[in-house]
């Protein structure tokens, strides 16, 4: 608000003439507020269910105002339910953000809220919470020196045009400040606020490099108003969302929702790049699964060293275990391979995978790493070269496995779809019947899974072929989690 400058001091004046010239302050405020909201709406021409416009990432709807009967304070109302209570004096400018107790009912996630808490204490208003009786709880923000210093405040109550519209576009920007990233706040702690029945919608989170709110609505086809941004991503570049969607369309969104994050986790493997992964430098080409920060492949390394006894966390304590013999199945660029490798040097570790691309990377890879780890060309177990070592049975198999069986709705092949799909589950049924003559009588394959994969799929494959599958891990939310199943006899 530098922009505020230091302004007439007005003369003295009587109580009504200041009465009068807060009332224009306050007329020029509800302009702007209302005149703000349906300029929004007039440039993303968002005309749909419940007139909402976006500001910091959340849904607001235009509020109606009305001078308080002193005349000392502005009252603003919003579809969501929530109101202000702007007043002003010569020492300062209030605004009060009145939440109800039937919308929050835990007041607790309101009372520590504060939208200036990243600005130098200098730079802050200052902040009090007080209850309302039982129904309300109120959040006083108190401005002296953002809103520029006093003599603004006595410029625009002495009747300055100048500062009466300096004055009131600052009050509005930021009492639409403060009132949007309290609604962020509470939807981050899974309170929505907004017209009509939105506080009853189901939430589903996404995550997607679209940053541009206004697109994916569009794409899935909701009201903006049924779309919330939470920020960025874990990964750069990207952002998340929640899509707050009825319980009878749940399942339906669910699938454009995945559908949309299938085809951004193919576009991230469209480009070669390099990556720092447990200590080892990697890179992987085009259409190579890449060990990204949140991957499967970092998953599997973070639910094996919880689940494989041969990584207990205290193995430093332990004798080194006998050397095993391990296959990464399906290995991509090496990067489990590789990992084992460093840890257990007297291992014998290979690697295996249908695309030719993948294995030229993991080679060059445990070159790059210095690593002896023997990687080869190949589709599951029985397409593995015939003579030793590859012939021998393994203790270990590793297989980090597509985590869809059913193409999400709306993808399109690509030339790495196979990267998360194994359509019908031919992968999984072509490999089960192969692990019993390819394992050690002691041995076990880690399978990484998740729960857009069927369960039940695994577990029947398994028993008719003499083994048994075990979950031994899982990690994500009720939507999409991924998952570590142990197969052995």
């Amino acid at each position: 608000m530098s922009h505020l400058a230091q302004s007439h001091s007005p003369a003295a004046a009587d109580a009504s003439r200041i009465q009068r010239h807060r009332a224009q302050v306050f007329d020029a405020l509800s302009a702007h507020l209302r005149n703000d909201a349906r300029a929004q709406m007039q440039q993303y021409d968002w005309r749909q269910q419940h007139a909402s416009v976006w500001q910091f990432g959340v849904p607001l709807g235009i509020p109606t105002t009305q001078i308080g009967p002193d005349g000392r304070f502005l009252q603003v109302f919003w579809p969501s339910h929530l109101s202000a209570s702007i007043s002003l004096r010569l020492t300062d400018c209030r605004i009060g953000i009145i939440v109800p107790r039937d919308l929050v009912t835990n007041l607790a996630l309101v009372e520590p809220f504060d939208p200036y808490a990243h600005l130098p204490e200098n730079q802050r208003p200052t902040k009090l919470f007080r209850m309302l009786g039982e129904v309300y709880a109120v959040l006083d923000f108190i401005f002296t020196q953002r809103l520029g210093d006093f003599s603004l405040l006595r410029a625009a109550l002495g009747g300055h045009p100048t500062d009466t519209a300096l004055l009131a576009d600052g009050l509005a920007a930021e009492t639409t400040h403060i009132v949007a990233t309290l609604m962020h706040h509470l939807s981050e702690a899974g309170v929505y606020l907004g017209a009509g029945e939105i506080s009853n919608m189901v939430p589903i989170k996404l995550t997607t490099r679209d940053m541009d709110a206004a697109r994916v609505a569009q794409t899935l086809g909701i009201a903006p108003a049924h779309l919330i941004v939470m920020g960025p991503g874990d990964l750069p570049g990207t952002a998340q969302y929640t899509v707050l969607v009825p319980p009878e369309g749940e399942n339906a969104m669910l699938q454009r929702v995945l559908a949309l994050q299938h085809g951004e986790f193919l576009q991230r493997h469209a480009q070669p790049q390099t990556f720092d992964f447990q200590g080892l430098k990697l890179h992987a080409s085009p259409g190579v699964y890449h060990p990204v920060v949140g991957s499967s492949t970092e998953f599997v390394v973070r639910a094996l060293s919880e689940n494989l006894p041969h990584l207990n966390p205290l193995r430093i304590h332990l004798p080194q275990p006998s050397p095993m013999r391990v296959l990464d199945l399906g290995c991509w660029c090496g990067a489990i391979a590789l990992w084992l490798k460093r840890l257990f040097p007297s291992w014998q570790v290979f690697g295996s995978d249908i695309d030719p691309k993948a294995i030229a990377d993991a080679r060059a890879n445990a070159q790059t790493n210095e690593l002896d780890v023997e990687f080869a060309q190949a589709d599951l177990l029985d397409g593995l070269p015939k003579d030793a070592p590859w012939n021998a049975p393994w203790d270990i198999i590793l297989w980090n496995y597509p985590f869809w069986q059913v193409r999400p709705e709306g993808t399109q092949t690509a030339p790495y779809d196979h990267i998360g799909v194994d359509e019908n589950g031919d992968l999984l049924r072509r490999l089960i019947p192969q692990i019993p003559d390819r394992l050690t009588m002691d041995g076990a394959v880690y399978l990484s899974y998740s729960t857009m994969a069927d369960a039940d799929l695994l577990r029947s494959l398994c028993e008719a072929s003499g083994l048994q599958a075990t979950l031994l891990a899982q990690e994500g939310d009720p939507h999409y989690a991924r998952q570590l199943w142990k197969i052995a006899r």
